[in-house]
């Protein structure tokens, strides 16, 4: 009975891809992450930060999202391309130097690594500008 339960989840697509995003703001700062919210290996999977900022960037940004997470990623692209990279304490840092106009969006382009491990992965993202921070916290689900 069971296995008939999970096939005809599987089926009508319970277990298929879907994408999710949080956002969180502070003074004048917006920052999203949109993320493959349930996946699994050898998928597309997407993931994207934008930052909003009224009266725009006044300096550099930088985005700080722990290894872990991007490691579950066999990246095509990043874009754009960041302007320095900084690897340390299980933490990587792309750095823009400062964005034109008020917003801003940086964009992974890649699949689920097909060594991905099922089950959750945590996501930390810190974006930095201008003397503000805002974090984010998400997780994605890769599937067997």
């Amino acid at each position: 009975m069971l296995l008939w339960a999970f096939a005809i989840a599987a089926a009508v697509g319970v277990f298929g891809v879907r994408s999710g995003g949080v956002s969180t703001a502070t003074s004048g700062l917006r920052a999203q992450v949109h993320f493959p919210r349930v996946s699994r290996p050898g998928e597309p999977a997407n993931w994207s930060v934008q930052v909003d900022k009224q009266g725009g960037f006044r300096g550099d940004l930088s985005v700080t999202t722990n290894d872990s997470y991007l490691a579950l990623f066999d990246q095509n692209n990043v874009d754009p391309q960041p302007d320095e990279t900084d690897i340390e304490g299980g933490r990587v840092t792309w750095t823009f130097h400062q964005p034109s106009g008020d917003t801003f969006e940086v964009q992974l382009d890649g699949n689920i690594d097909s060594n991905a491990h099922a089950g959750r992965h945590r996501g930390t993202t810190t974006v930095a500008v201008d003397g503000k921070t805002v974090t984010l916290h998400y997780s994605t689900w890769t599937a067997p």
